[in-house]
């Protein structure tokens, strides 16, 4: 998949994605909560250990 098409459909910067992809820079809850939503998946807490 290309970043500009998961940029354009989430509204995340490709450059943020690319960084995080990278290992570069991690990403915030928020932006974590929107790319998770667009490949069909759910963020939960879990307890700290």
């Amino acid at each position: 998949m290309a970043y500009k098409t998961l940029e354009r459909e989430t509204g995340v910067q490709r450059s943020s994605i690319q960084r995080f992809v990278d290992g570069r820079q991690s990403i915030r809850l928020d932006v974590a909560d929107r790319l998770a939503a667009y490949f069909g998946l759910e963020l939960i807490e879990r307890g700290r250990k």
